[in-house]
């Protein structure tokens, strides 16, 4: 047995019996999150607790944007209800693209009437961009993708 088999082992051991049910890696049905952006599963996001996670994202983007000649162009994977959006619209940006699979998602995050802010119901894993970005930013949401390390 080759040395990095054999340490592959307990990663996939961890991912298997920790990670896995947890939802790593593991994508969620379409429907599934649109039932729970309806039921207010994902409202936990709009807590303090996790307002300081958004707010180290701002920071990142306000810090790498100094040595830009521009306002930033950002795209946002797995944008949700908007949080970060709200978050990052009093800061100067050229534009923020922001994906998210779930059309009731979206919805919410529409309904924020944030400027230079469009959002789009999208597979990130199947769509292709048609603009450049400064930042991609995701808060979490890769971990839920088919296979997360192909897709980076």
């Amino acid at each position: 047995m080759r040395l990095d088999s054999s340490l592959q082992l307990p990663q996939r051991l961890r991912y298997k019996l920790f990670d896995a049910p947890k939802g790593y890696g593991l994508p969620v049905a379409t429907e599934v999150l649109e039932q729970q952006y309806k039921d207010g599963f994902w409202d936990f996001l709009d807590s303090s607790d996790e307002l300081a996670n958004y707010m180290v994202t701002v920071g990142y983007v306000q810090h790498l944007a100094k040595p830009l000649d521009r306002e930033p162009r950002l795209l946002d994977i797995g944008c949700g209800h908007g949080n970060l959006a709200e978050l990052l619209s009093g800061y100067p940006l050229n534009n923020y693209l922001e994906l998210d699979l779930s059309a009731e998602a979206v919805r919410q995050a529409t309904g924020r009437d944030l400027k230079k802010s469009a959002f789009q119901v999208a597979d990130v894993e199947e769509w292709m961009p048609t603009e450049k970005f400064d930042f991609i930013i995701s808060t979490g949401s890769i971990s839920y993708l088919k296979d997360p390390v192909a897709f980076l």
